[in-house]
């Protein structure tokens, strides 16, 4: 079972990708966060497998998030998923290691896609 942790700014984000990640094979969210302090606070006593994660948060960004989770053993399949695709962040994204790089306007399906493969591949 692949467990799946949502960080983003957007509660109805949050909620339509939840709606549409209940389609998939094994895998479940066990959590959502919307700032980068709750979020590195429930990553590190939860461990989830894989990382859904915006770029612009209310209390900083994505990176912040990655910054702190990279810096420990523990290393988590992310996703970035942003309206913000511009190549300093796709750039950001890989010096951190982020393989998968999304633009929520055009590039959704393939998120949800790349999910799938996760769900059924084991990490």
């Amino acid at each position: 079972m692949l467990k799946l942790y949502i960080i983003d700014d957007s509660a109805q984000f949050r909620k339509s990708f939840k709606r549409l990640l209940g389609s998939l094979p094994h895998t479940t969210v066990i959590g959502e966060a919307a700032s980068v302090r709750d979020a590195v606070a429930f990553i590190e006593s939860n461990h989830p497998d894989c990382i859904l994660l915006d770029v612009e948060l209310p209390d900083g960004n994505g990176f912040n998030v990655l910054e702190q989770i990279r810096s420990s053993s523990y290393k988590p399949e992310v996703l970035m998923i942003t309206n913000y695709p511009a190549p300093p962040f796709r750039e950001m994204a890989q010096h951190y290691g982020v393989v998968h790089f999304y633009d929520k306007t055009t590039e959704f399906e393939s998120a949800i896609e790349t999910l799938r493969t996760l769900s059924v591949t084991p990490l």
